[in-house]
């Protein structure tokens, strides 16, 4: 699978990128800022998405935004408070540190069960050790 990294810390944007490939999975950038993301996104196919909130002072909102529109299931991890989130990104939130490993696992099976099953397929459930899946318009939702 092909995951793609916003965040704007360097050690933390290089710790996934190494877990993600250590994982057998491809990395599509980091990005640091929203327009070379926004650029991948256009020309390179993105299986999921890691995104930090805050890209030096700018929100990665909009990026989500593309990400739920295309059906592509992300995360967003930040240290911020749940309530400076949107309401509309509530169910793909988790507050840094993630368990990397675990969100993978998630990741892979929501991708399966959207390829088995189709988009808009909400009665299926994958359970995993990280919480409940659910194929809603293959976009992961996660739940603790």
């Amino acid at each position: 699978m092909r995951i793609a990294i916003i965040e704007d810390e360097y050690f933390i944007a290089d710790d996934l990128a190494t877990e993600i490939r250590r994982s057998g999975h491809e990395t599509i950038g980091p990005f640091a800022e929203l327009s070379p993301a926004f650029h991948a996104a256009s020309s390179a196919a993105i299986g999921a998405a890691l995104l930090d909130v805050d890209l030096h002072g700018r929100a990665s909102f909009e990026f989500a935004d593309l990400l739920l529109k295309r059906s592509i299931p992300f995360l967003i991890y930040t240290g911020y408070s749940r309530e400076v989130i949107p309401g509309r990104f509530a169910p793909y939130v988790a507050e840094k540190p993630i368990q990397l490993a675990m969100w993978l696992i998630d990741c892979v099976a929501m991708c399966l069960c959207t390829a088995r099953y189709g988009t808009g397929t909400s009665s299926v459930i994958a359970q995993t050790s990280a919480g409940r899946v659910g194929c809603s318009n293959a976009t992961a939702r996660l739940a603790s």
